[in-house]
């Protein structure tokens, strides 16, 4: 059994709105640490899914809040639920490490540095989640409001020099068609 809890020591992705409950719920049964995506889901909702995850799976599973928006009712929510994880994104918030573990609740903080990977394990997090470059930008809040820019170059110098990284549509749907970057020089 791996540090998570469950038999595989991997854990799912919190893919926004698509790392929904039957994700995690699947993920947690076939041995991971499946995750629901949270931070946008409205609280009687959050509520309700984690409820679900617990009916279907006695497995631990974890809840993702991106700590780019207001996360403290979520975050209740989930201690209140007895989530066996939470995992926080874009920013680290000592209090929500606290108030989560005082409620029997194990924390994940996603860095990107090891001064964010030193700060999250002075705060208490029992677990990090490390983040390179590879899976479109570092793990801080900058980096994001940066690529997202149609004309800008990236402040947090995560991309290569030139044109700003935005996808085009077709870019989520095939290949590079001339190696990593194509599509960023292409559009």
């Amino acid at each position: 059994m791996s540090v998570l809890g469950c038999d595989v020591p991997l854990m799912q992705a919190p893919l926004g709105r698509a790392a929904a409950a039957r994700l995690a719920i699947a993920v947690s049964q076939a041995g991971g640490l499946g995750t629901l995506g949270a931070s946008w889901t409205e609280p009687a909702a959050l509520r309700e899914q984690i409820r679900s995850i617990g009916r279907a799976t006695d497995r631990p599973f974890c809840v993702n809040l991106l700590l780019d928006f207001e996360q403290d009712e979520r975050l209740e929510i989930a201690v209140e639920e007895r989530v066996p994880w939470v995992s926080f994104s874009f920013g680290m918030r000592t209090e929500m490490i606290e108030r989560a573990h005082a409620r029997g609740t194990s924390t994940m903080v996603q860095v990107a540095s090891a001064d964010a990977a030193r700060a999250a394990a002075d705060a208490g997090a029992d677990a990090l989640i490390v983040q390179g470059v590879a899976g479109m930008c570092k793990a801080s809040s900058d980096c994001c409001r940066c690529w997202r820019r149609s004309a800008a170059p990236c402040r947090c110098h995560c991309w290569p020099p030139g044109p700003s990284p935005i996808l085009p549509w077709r870019a989520l749907h095939s290949p590079p068609a001339r190696g990593p970057w194509s599509w960023a020089r292409d559009s």
